[in-house]
């Protein structure tokens, strides 16, 4: 439904995996569901995200600063500066 009203809507790919799991974006039949981009929890994967047969799919890194999600006002674990979380594949 949201295709047919904005065709160039970019889409990720958590309506289908409900955050587990990466869904069939992976795969080389991904479903409607599959969304446009790979939505990747906690982690910045050193190789890239690829489908089954070794082609690169787009990704987001969903980072927290520290240990939790949301307001935890005693959570003072922050992720340094220092470590590099990135890496251009």
């Amino acid at each position: 439904m949201v295709r047919s009203i904005r065709p160039d809507i970019i889409i990720d790919n958590r309506p289908e995996r409900s955050g587990e799991g990466a869904g069939s974006i992976r795969t080389l039949n991904p479903t409607s569901y599959a969304g446009d981009f790979a939505s990747q929890k906690q982690m910045i994967p050193p190789e890239g995200i690829r489908d089954e047969a070794g082609n690169p799919i787009p990704w987001e890194a969903c980072i927290t600063l520290n240990n939790n999600w949301g307001y935890a006002a005693h959570d003072h674990h922050y992720k340094s500066a220092k470590i590099r979380w990135w890496k251009s594949i």
